[in-house]
């Protein structure tokens, strides 16, 4: 008995610690990674094991070669990190062995590394990407010394529109220029959506741009749509509903679409459809009626999307 209750205790102490060092708001974009992290690494995990042995529930340590240092002061080549994954929510962070990963990190009074904002702080992507995060990372530690708060608040809104046009980057930019279209801003009301205000017409026209030529389309490619919308209406609807068409169904991005084009079809037919929609989310194995339902949609929305059709 004394044996399980202290593993209890020592899991609970785990996940305790973890949340104590979050030291951020959820959710948290790459602006905010690169100001608030002490530490921030490209590297490779090499292995993962647990922290103590014997305790299923404790935390798990990533040993982590640094390929390269872009912030704080770390002297050693391999560094642990120490990360609990039976956390459920908020969502914790996600390391894998053999992976290189963009790690934004914290140190505690004792010297032990973990993982800021969760799993916000540790990405693992391809070396393309990871070079695309790290020149927005230099550029936006330029862009906080600035003194004069309209020009860093300028070079911050063409910052996120860079962000934004890149794929690898496209949530880091549009969350922060088009906040609505994300609803885990719901669980901070703190976020100010003041950085959309910026955008100038040439912006617009880049993101626009920037859409149209995404082919492996993705949720994030929704805070594009949001901002693009107004003026470009009919091209938008087209590149949408060409997108319920040729990507496979997915939660975020179908019913993104979805959501965005119901209007085009003012019928008890379009109401009927998206209500089943909305109930089909949430059932197990119903994939034939969900295509079913997404066709069905598709047909309703072609005759306005598409005259004669």
């Amino acid at each position: 008995m004394v044996k399980y209750f202290l593993i209890l205790l020592i899991a609970f102490s785990s996940v305790a610690n973890t949340m104590a060092n979050l030291n951020a708001e959820m959710p948290q974009p790459l602006r905010l990674l690169v100001e608030r992290s002490q530490c921030i690494i490209s590297g490779y995990v090499v292995k993962l094991y647990p922290q103590n042995q014997g305790n299923p529930w404790g935390s798990t340590i990533a040993q982590i070669a640094v390929l390269e240092k872009l912030q704080g002061s770390i002297a050693a080549d391999t560094i642990e990190v120490i990360f609990n994954s039976n956390i459920v929510c908020p969502a914790p962070p996600r390391y894998t062995a053999n992976t290189h990963i963009l790690a934004f990190l914290d140190r505690d009074k004792e010297g032990h590394y973990y993982t800021h904002a969760l799993k916000y702080g540790a990405k693992t992507l391809a070396p393309a990407d990871i070079a695309i995060y790290k020149a927005r990372i230099l550029e936006m530690q330029q862009i906080a010394q600035l003194k004069n708060k309209t020009e860093r608040y300028t070079q911050t809104v063409e910052w996120l529109v860079k962000c934004a046009e890149q794929p690898a980057t496209r949530w880091e930019g549009g969350f922060e220029l088009s906040l609505q279209s994300d609803f885990m801003v719901y669980y901070d009301k703190r976020y100010q959506d003041g950085f959309r205000k910026g955008l100038t017409e040439a912006h617009k026209e880049r993101l626009k741009t920037a859409l149209l030529a995404t082919t492996d389309m993705g949720a994030d490619d929704l805070f594009l749509v949001d901002m693009v919308y107004a003026g470009n209406e009919k091209v938008i609807n087209v590149f949408m509903l060409n997108g319920l068409k040729t990507q496979p169904p997915s939660d975020w991005l179908t019913g993104g679409f979805m959501r965005r084009l119901a209007h085009l079809s003012d019928t008890p037919e379009m109401k009927k459809l998206m209500d089943n929609y909305g109930k089909l989310q949430f059932e197990n194995n119903k994939a034939t009626e969900m295509n079913n339902c997404i066709a069905e949609f598709i047909k309703l929305v072609e005759k306005a999307v598409v005259p004669n059709s």
